[in-house]
């Protein structure tokens, strides 16, 4: 445990280094420092994986943080070559979708998820989504030629976190592994709601936005990979 606790205070400090520098001015060295902090936390995934002996659910949770290290770097990289963002947007987009979706072949292979639970979890995915897109006008965001990408983003993160909210809630036995993820999957819907201020509004470019989504996302990824910690 020290090394879980070490990897965790070295991820804090990358990222702490990161803000100082991403506030500032994003650049190479804003990227380069992202990128330490998320090896923080796909190292916690590995050690977490030696100790638990967990083959099908820890592979497939760092294979998914793997597309989620390149999805950062993508989306950092659309400040560094602002002339080419929109390629480097759909390409981050796609990276984390594919690791959602990484993150639930695990929770697939790891738990039963009943029928009548898939479909709910669906629906209100449905609702969310659609719930998203239309909050554009009141919100002042402007998707621009990221609306399939935001539609289609949203519903997999939305089902991912409803889906494993019920398993939680209504399996028999409690489920630490479950309550690391569902906490790590909401507090990454969090820090994307955020993102979504920060590339989709006009003038929220700005600190406290970036740090918050940082802060955000990064709890999220190590709560999700402390969640094999408990399997």
């Amino acid at each position: 445990m020290p090394f879980v606790y070490a990897l965790i205070s070295l991820g804090v400090l990358f990222v702490a280094a990161y803000l100082t520098v991403r506030v500032k001015k994003a650049g190479v060295y804003a990227v380069f420092l992202k990128s330490g902090a998320s090896l923080c936390f796909l190292s916690l995934t590995m050690l977490s994986m030696y100790l638990m002996k967990a083959p099908v659910y820890g592979y497939c949770i760092l294979l998914g943080q793997i597309f989620g290290l390149l999805g950062d770097i993508f989306l950092d990289l659309k400040f560094v070559h602002a002339g080419q963002s929109e390629p480097y947007t759909h390409m981050g987009f796609a990276a984390f979708g594919f690791g959602h979706l990484l993150f639930f072949a695990g929770l697939a292979a790891t738990f039963s998820f009943a029928w009548p639970h898939i479909a709910v979890a669906a629906l209100a995915a449905l609702v969310f989504t659609v719930l998203i897109y239309f909050s554009k006008v009141p919100m002042k965001l402007n998707y621009e030629r990221f609306s399939i990408d935001t539609i289609v983003y949203a519903y997999i993160s939305a089902f991912i976190l409803v889906i494993t909210a019920l398993q939680l809630i209504l399996n028999h036995g409690y489920s630490t592994t479950l309550a690391c993820f569902v906490t790590g999957m909401s507090l990454f819907l969090l820090s994307d709601l955020i993102l979504s201020q920060i590339y989709f509004c006009a003038g929220k470019n700005k600190p406290r936005y970036i740090i918050t989504n940082a802060v955000l996302y990064y709890a999220a990824q190590f709560m999700i990979s402390a969640s094999i910690l408990f399997l």
